[in-house]
């Protein structure tokens, strides 16, 4: 499964807010709508409203459900990155991770020295490390919840 299509969690707040919006004709979401279409998006907004509890447990437990994918098997961008005193390039390897209200927090670490991935094989190697020291990253800051 692709852990990148879960990495972004709707969250109720987010649909509350776009009905709200078409709904009040604020700036944001100023459009010309028929009454047929204004009747549709205040029965959605009635259904958000009505099914607060429910949509908001929906969004915990698809967010701790991407969150765990991302945990078994994160996927990993490398990039490198120079010391401007030494001169030494770096590689450090990012993921995204998914937090409550639909927002995403960065995880970034790092693997050493480029030189030590220079090898034929070296970016898979530095993927494949980078897969494991996340996971060992993320279960750390999850055990002491600064995640």
């Amino acid at each position: 499964m692709n852990t990148n299509a879960l990495a972004h969690i709707i969250s109720y707040q987010d649909m509350l807010d776009i009905y709200m919006g078409v709904l009040d004709n604020t700036p944001k979401y100023k459009v010309r709508l028929s009454s047929y279409t204004m009747e549709l998006r205040k029965e959605v907004l009635d259904f958000l409203i009505e099914n607060k509890d429910v949509l908001q447990e929906l969004e915990d437990k698809t967010l701790k459900f991407a969150q765990l994918l991302i945990l078994e098997s994160p996927i990993v961008y490398i990039a490198k990155s120079k010391d401007v005193k030494t001169d030494i390039e770096y590689l450090t390897a990012k993921t995204r991770w998914p937090q409550i209200g639909g927002r995403t927090k960065e995880i970034k670490i790092h693997l050493g020295k480029a030189s030590l991935y220079e090898d034929v094989n070296g970016m898979d190697r530095a993927k494949k490390e980078a897969q494991v020291k996340m996971r060992q990253t993320i279960a750390r800051r999850m055990r002491e919840g600064t995640l």
